[in-house]
């Protein structure tokens, strides 16, 4: 029987800094809290993963972002908080959708897609450079994620 809430950490393992999600749910798997909660990594586009989205009553999505905070910074939005372009979005391929593109495209097409959807994110530092060692600002920010990722498990529990 699957589990009602997901952990979804996504990032490329090999462009440093947007990787920090994979890394963040791979240490949340050593804490005892990840039995209670399905727990998946992956590194491909928004609209590749809805799929694995399907069926959940919650997730809690971790990735890299980019807002303008101290780099290591660790933020909590709902998907309400994403940006909403509304009309003015225009994207050239399907894989330029982001995530609120992804999740209205699934609902219209009729996917049973989770209630909430909840995003723990880590200010990056370096985006586009390769190496599969995030920046030790970000490594540093590993416990506080995983912590605001349990409050949220278990407040919402």
């Amino acid at each position: 029987m699957k589990s009602r809430t997901l952990v979804l950490g996504i990032g490329n393992p090999t462009r440093r800094d947007d990787g920090i999600g994979i890394q963040v749910v791979r240490h949340l798997r050593s804490l005892s809290l990840a039995a209670t909660f399905d727990i998946e990594e992956a590194s491909c586009d928004w609209l590749a993963l809805l799929d694995l989205l399907v069926a959940y009553d919650r997730v809690v999505i971790v990735d890299a972002v980019q807002l303008g905070k101290a780099p290591g910074t660790v933020v909590q939005m709902d998907i309400s908080d994403l940006p909403n372009l509304g009309s003015r979005r225009c994207h050239t391929t399907l894989h330029d959708l982001d995530l609120v593109s992804v999740v209205e495209l699934g609902r219209q097409l009729g996917y049973q897609l989770p209630e909430v959807i909840q995003i723990v994110g880590v200010e990056a530092e370096y985006m586009e450079s390769f190496s599969e060692a995030c920046s030790p600002l970000l490594l540093n920010s590993l416990d506080e994620a995983c912590d605001r990722i349990s409050e949220l498990l278990l407040s919402n529990a």
